[in-house]
């Protein structure tokens, strides 16, 4: 009985374990951000931001873009922002919640961060 319960309870944390590893999470630290100095803006009013330095805590195959979907609450503000600090050099933080397979480049370009909260920070 003593090992059974051992047993369900490695279980269990190795459970907690994958979940949080394919959590969403911070790519910046709220206190922080990057600078962004290019962007791809899609017909549907979707964005694709080029990024280098970014924690990867959702795990996705690429950080090196990072993709605002269009159906994303709040984008037309997201984009007003990210284009106001790419224009005066300021920092950009983000919030993901997943991989996505970026339009423009497809599957062969691997998954990146699907983002849906940002921050801007002075430099």
């Amino acid at each position: 009985m003593k090992r059974l319960r051992i047993l369900i309870c490695c279980l269990l944390m190795a459970l907690g374990f994958c979940h949080k590893a394919n959590a969403a999470g911070y790519l910046t630290s709220l206190s922080d951000g990057i600078i962004v100095t290019e962007y791809f803006l899609y017909g549907s009013g979707a964005i694709t931001l080029f990024t280098s330095g970014l924690s990867n805590p959702d795990g996705c195959t690429t950080t090196a873009r990072v993709h605002i979907p269009s159906n994303t609450a709040g984008l037309e503000g997201m984009k007003a922002a990210i284009m106001t600090a790419v224009e005066t050099g300021k920092k950009i933080g983000f919030y993901s919640t997943g991989c996505d397979t970026i339009p423009f480049w497809g599957a062969s370009a691997g998954s990146g961060p699907h983002i849906s909260h940002i921050w801007i920070r002075e430099p």
